[in-house]
């Protein structure tokens, strides 16, 4: 059962984070369009917000199973910790993102897409962060 959920992490670790980097590319493509067209690849990528979603979920549910050796340890383990802390941020984030992207979805609200992008510069340095911490906590 172990190797099934760390594989189920591994799915969800690169769903979650390739997401990121996907936001990344289109952010960099949508520059060099005009700003309507700009925000209309914005708007038509919305959906890959899902990708995130789903990776999460498996992310939440496999890590769960996968801590249950470390919950007795967590205070002395300050990379493990500090991984979960950054873990809820980015679920946060994620979260509020998802909740802007509704908006945008109604009106094409234009501080709703620039909150996204803010926050979303913030999920890819954070995401590559958690895996750092993990590497450093399971070496």
């Amino acid at each position: 059962m172990r190797l099934f959920m760390l594989i189920l992490h591994f799915i969800g670790l690169a769903l979650a984070v390739g997401t990121g980097f996907a936001y990344l590319f289109l952010s960099l493509s949508a520059k060099k369009l005009s700003k309507e067209e700009g925000k209309d690849l914005f708007v038509k990528t919305l959906p890959i917000q899902k990708m995130s979603h789903i990776g999460l979920f498996l992310l939440v549910l496999s890590g769960g199973y996968l801590m249950t050796p470390y919950w007795d340890t967590l205070m002395q383990n300050h990379y493990l910790l500090a991984k979960l802390i950054c873990v809820l941020g980015i679920i946060a984030l994620v979260s509020t993102m998802s909740s802007l992207a509704k908006q945008v979805k109604k009106g094409n609200d234009e501080t709703a897409m620039q909150k996204i992008e803010k926050l979303g510069k913030i999920t890819l340095p954070l995401g590559l962060i958690i895996v750092v911490l993990a590497v450093l906590t399971f070496h």
